[in-house]
């Protein structure tokens, strides 16, 4: 029987076969090479890696009250505000200090921006630099109390959140989202009567 064919045919495969391994080891080679040259950058220890830019934006929580006190948040006369600058001083920094700020360790005050009923902000997921992410609806002050009434964007489905602040000792009250929205004093007294609101402790406004 001839087996010279077959004797052939193993020399090919043999020497295709050294040739991809040449080729595996060069490669192996280069790379090791390459990382030698431009080493992978290493963390210090206490060193943090850079978080996204998502994560280091401010978070409003919200808070659980008891059912009594929430139905009586926006009780007695309050005065309508339709624009952002008519929110009185008190009112907006005890909003700004409210917040939190992953990843920063210093207690610094920031002010939160707020885009007028009008104007712009960031509605969806679809992020436009330079936008804010948040847009009054409106906001109410009478001389102990105030509210900050807003939508919440940057997610694909419409969040409104309610902030309720105490003017007298400067801290807020109550903060609660709905994916409901108000129009009017009336309404958003009702849907607090109502229950609408979500007071969850979790940061989502």
């Amino acid at each position: 029987m001839n087996t010279r064919p077959r004797y052939s045919t193993f020399k090919w495969f043999l020497a295709i076969g050294f040739a991809v391994a040449l080729v595996c080891v060069g490669i192996f080679v280069a790379k090791n090479r390459m990382f030698e040259r431009f080493p992978a950058p290493s963390l210090k220890i206490g060193e943090l890696r850079e978080t996204p830019e998502w994560e280091h934006r401010p978070r409003l929580y919200t808070t659980s009250v008891s059912d009594s006190l929430r139905v009586r948040l926006l009780d007695g006369e309050f005065s309508v505000l339709p624009a952002v600058n008519e929110i009185p001083q008190d009112c907006r920094s005890t909003f700004n200090s409210a917040f939190t700020y992953p990843h920063v360790t210093t207690a610094e005050s920031k002010k939160i921006e707020l885009a007028n009923p009008d104007e712009m902000f960031q509605d969806s997921d679809a992020l436009v630099p330079g936008l804010p992410f948040r847009r009054l609806v409106f906001a109410g002050a009478r001389s102990d109390r105030c509210f900050i009434y807003y939508q919440h964007g940057g997610t694909m489905y419409p969040r409104f959140c309610l902030a309720v602040m105490d003017n007298i000792h400067g801290k807020m009250l109550w903060v609660g989202e709905s994916r409901k929205q108000a129009r009017h004093l009336e309404e958003l007294r009702l849907m607090l009567l109502r229950n609408d609101f979500l007071g969850t402790t979790e940061p989502t406004c």
